[in-house]
């Protein structure tokens, strides 16, 4: 679920997202909260605040479009963060030097900060060799799927689970 800035901005943002998972018998930790860094940037105190009343009870947060704003480490430490997503601008343009360099320090502040990484926009086969190398457990773009209604991306999600299924029992 990604998050816009009038929506963390009203006082019962908390409190709506925890009432929908009781009301859809959903699972605190199945569902992401994806939050960019300008939305984060408008009012840090209360931003803050609210994503981790919803860390607490198990929702996982992620910030999107990482690299892309004005947020300072110093409070990147301070987040109740679980994920990192690479903006994809990064990843397009990864042939050049600088660009590779600012996915090599994403990954390593990941890690270190105990973070997982997630990269967005990953097209070509190159890149997701990269990634490989630099052990980003989680990609997306339309080097697996162009973009498809919701009941293609079902049988597509079950199909692909039941493939990986069959590639661990022949291992």
């Amino acid at each position: 679920m990604t998050t816009y800035s009038k929506e963390i901005e009203q006082n019962d943002f908390v409190d709506k997202i925890v009432k929908a998972l009781k009301k859809h018998r959903t699972p605190k930790h199945s569902l992401e909260i994806e939050v960019t860094e300008s939305i984060l940037m408008s009012d840090i105190e209360n931003s803050i605040d609210k994503l981790r009343q919803l860390h607490d009870v198990g929702v996982s947060i992620a910030i999107d479009d990482f690299g892309t704003g004005y947020s300072s480490l110093s409070l990147l430490r301070k987040l109740p963060i679980n994920r990192l997503k690479i903006d994809r601008s990064f990843i397009q343009d990864m042939e050049q030097g600088a660009d590779r360099s600012i996915i090599e320090a994403i990954a390593h502040m990941a890690k270190g900060l105990k973070l997982e990484m997630i990269a967005e926009g990953v097209e070509q086969e190159y890149q997701l060799r990269y990634l490989r190398q630099l052990k980003c457990p989680i990609v997306q773009g339309f080097i697996f799927s162009q973009g498809v209604p919701s009941d293609e991306a079902i049988q597509f999600v079950r199909s692909t689970t039941e493939m990986i299924k069959q590639q661990k029992i022949k291992a």
